[in-house]
């Protein structure tokens, strides 16, 4: 398991400490586009974990991802269940 890993609580409005940042990041991440800049920065920085939740948009994230084999030939995802 990699040392490092990138979550997605702010990609759906989860912040455990600001109600209002929490609504500004959902704001900011409305679009997938959004999403996977945030992604691509954190992967050209050496990230290749991606740890995430059952939301219905991550179906999205991966097929993204799946398109382009080769940019993200390691990226891994690592689902969770939360609070399971």
């Amino acid at each position: 398991m990699d040392r490092l890993l990138f979550g997605d609580n702010q990609f759906f409005g989860v912040n455990h400490m600001s109600e209002e940042k929490a609504r500004a990041q959902m704001m900011r991440f409305q679009k997938t586009d959004a999403i996977m800049d945030v992604l691509d920065t954190a992967y050209d920085a050496g990230i290749r974990t991606f740890m995430c939740t059952t939301h219905d948009r991550i179906a999205e994230i991966a097929s993204q991802v799946r398109a382009e084999k080769t940019r993200y030939r390691d990226f891994q995802f690592y689902p969770c269940m939360p609070y399971a």
